[in-house]
């Protein structure tokens, strides 16, 4: 699926990678190393949330087993829509594969396997979602899942993607969240409240700028605004007859 299709509904079209947000906020934070990435990152879906930024895309993608029986999920993944297995070997109790149709953590039976040449042989798994890892159990070594899932905005290279008017409203989030964390480590002295509150009342004033742009009309919606300003405005022949009209009698 291509950017144009993922943003052609959105109000603004223009988006930049979520990691530069994060990259933004390291700096601010004075951060030189990146072990705190992945939370932050975690904190800038946070915000997005926060902020209304509920822009999502339906796709689907095949993923190879890696060690332990694990399914890595893709960066951009929101949630599950359907998960299916297939080829899965390296066990006894794997014969000749099985498939799992939907999303199931206590699938019983493999009754609606399609994709495999002998039902009866087909084995049942315990399919459990883990925060980075779909996990199945018994374990295969090889082996392979048809995910479809809903999808946070992502470029051609699976980098997540945030609108550029709410990309600072994002930094700041992050920034606050880093300040907050760095003060439960290092103490008061060293991170003083003001410099946490000042990071909340940027996050805050962002983040109403980001709100007001998100809900701003784009040209082409306008047409559509209008005429439902135009249903909604008052009959002022109704007003007349039934408000002002009686008044005027009783004086």
């Amino acid at each position: 699926m291509s950017l144009r299709q993922i943003v052609k509904d959105s109000p603004m079209p223009s988006w930049v990678p979520l990691d530069r947000a994060i990259s933004l906020a390291q700096s601010q934070l004075g951060m030189d190393g990146d072990e705190y990435r992945h939370l932050m990152r975690e904190e800038a879906k946070v915000a997005m949330d926060k902020l209304g930024l509920f822009y999502i895309a339906k796709k689907s993608e095949t993923i190879k087993a890696s060690a332990g029986g694990r399914f890595r999920k893709p960066c951009d993944y929101m949630s599950p829509l359907s998960l299916q297995l297939r080829g899965l070997d390296g066990s006894a109790q794997f014969p000749s594969g099985c498939v799992t149709p939907t999303f199931d953590p206590w699938v019983d039976g493999c009754t609606t396997c399609d994709n495999v040449s002998h039902r009866g042989t087909c084995a049942t798994v315990n399919v459990t979602e883990l925060k980075d890892y779909f996990e199945v159990r018994p374990k295969p070594t090889t082996g392979y899942l048809d995910l479809i899932y809903y999808a946070y905005p992502s470029d051609e290279d699976g980098r997540m993607l945030v609108p550029l008017y709410a990309y600072l409203a994002v930094s700041n989030y992050c920034e606050w969240q880093g300040l907050k964390r760095r003060q439960r480590r290092e103490g008061y002295r060293m991170v003083p409240n003001s410099m946490v509150l000042s990071a909340k009342a940027e996050w805050n004033e962002n983040a109403r700028e980001a709100k007001g742009r998100k809900n701003t009309p784009n040209p082409a919606e306008m047409p559509g605004v209008a005429a439902t300003w135009a249903v909604m405005s008052p009959s002022i022949r109704g007003l007349m007859q039934h408000r002002i009209k009686p008044l005027l009698n009783n004086i």
